[in-house]
C-alpha cells in the first residue's frame, strides 16, 4: 500500500503529517531543523513582514480569520510539508538535517512552509500556469549537445518560489505558526512568492524568464521552457533548459562557467553533474 511505498522511498524514515507533535515523532529534532532552516531562509529572502494588530485587536480563532480580508487583502493560513530526499554518495554535506536511513542510504530531512493558496480569491492573483519543458525538447538538446561537444551541466534554484516579488494588489496577510500562536496579536504580509500560493510557480517563471532574456537568452517559440544565446554570427554557444527550478545548461565550459556565475549571483543554487 501507499504507506509500504513511502517506507521505501524513504528508507523506514517515518514522515510527519499536518497536525503531528514533533517532539513525540521520531527524528523529531532532525524535522525541527529543517524548519529552523526553511524559516531562516524566508527570513533571508524578505518573503514576510511581521505586522502588528492594533491594541486590543486580537486573532482568536484561527478558522475565523482564514478566507476572511483584513486591511483589503486575504487571509491565508499555512502548514508544514515533511520530505526525504535521498543523496549521492558522494554528497559530504554534514549537519542535523542529514542522516543515515535503515537502508544505509545517505538522506536529508527537508521542511517547507506552504500557503494554504485554497483560500484566495480570484481577485488576489492574475495568472497561474507556468510552463514545463516537453520531453522531445529535453532530448533534442542532449543530442546537440552530444553532435556539437558541449557539456551538459545541472542546476538547482534553491527555495526558487520565495524569490518573485508579488505584486502589491495581490499580497496577502499569513497566519503565525501554531508555536508562535500564543500572542495573537500580528499576522505576516507575504510580499514575495510563498509556495502553495496560486500564482507561485507564474511569479517565478516570469520572473527567471526576464533575467534570462537580460543576459542575452532568447526562448524558444516551439517550447518556452528552452533558451539559446547566440554569438555575433548567430552560432548557437549556450542552451538552457528550465524545468521549474532546475537547468539544465548546455555549452562548452568556460561558457557555461560565465553562465552559471552569472545566475548565482542573482538566484541561490547548487550544481550537480547533469544524468
Amino acid at each position: 500500500g501507499a504507506a509500504r511505498a513511502e517506507a521505501v522511498l524513504t528508507g523506514g524514515i517515518p514522515i510527519p503529517k499536518e497536525g503531528d507533535d514533533l517532539e513525540e515523532h521520531p527524528h523529531g529534532w532532525r524535522w525541527q531543523a529543517a524548519r529552523r532552516i526553511e524559516n531562516k531562509a524566508i527570513e533571508d529572502a524578505k518573503v514576510v513582514r511581521k505586522v502588528m494588530l492594533p491594541a486590543g485587536e486580537r486573532i482568536g480563532g484561527k478558522r475565523q480569520w482564514i478566507g476572511r480580508r483584513y486591511k483589503g487583502k486575504t487571509v491565508v493560513g499555512h502548514r508544514w510539508v515533511y520530505d526525504i530526499q535521498l543523496l549521492g554518495k558522494d554528497d559530504e554535506r554534514r549537519g542535523p538535517t542529514f542522516a543515515v536511513n535503515e537502508a544505509g542510504q545517505r538522506v536529508r530531512f527537508k521542511a517547507r512552509k506552504v500557503a494554504k493558496g485554497f483560500s484566495q480569491r480570484a481577485s488576489d492573483y492574475r495568472e497561474t500556469y507556468a510552463p514545463t519543458p516537453q520531453i522531445a525538447s529535453v532530448k533534442m538538446v542532449i543530442a546537440l549537445s552530444l553532435a556539437l561537444g558541449m557539456l551538459a551541466r545541472q542546476v538547482d534554484v534553491k527555495t526558487a518560489f520565495l524569490q518573485a516579488h508579488l505584486p502589491e494588489e495581490e499580497q496577502v496577510y499569513m497566519l503565525p505558526d501554531e508555536d508562535d500562536f500564543k500572542s495573537e496579536a500580528y499576522l505576516y504580509l507575504v510580499m514575495k512568492s510563498l509556495y502553495g500560493l496560486k500564482q507561485a510557480a507564474f511569479l517565478w517563471n516570469e520572473d527567471i524568464h526576464k533575467v534570462l532574456q537580460k543576459e542575452g537568452f532568447e526562448a524558444l517559440d516551439a517550447d518556452t521552457c528552452v533558451y539559446t544565446h547566440r554569438d555575433p554570427d548567430g552560432n548557437i554557444i549556450c542552451i538552457i533548459v528550465l524545468h521549474v527550478d532546475d537547468m539544465l545548461v548546455v555549452a562548452d565550459n568556460e561558457t557555461a562557467d560565465q553562465v552559471i556565475k552569472k545566475m548565482k549571483a542573482k538566484y541561490p543554487m547548487t550544481e550537480s553533474p547533469a544524468r
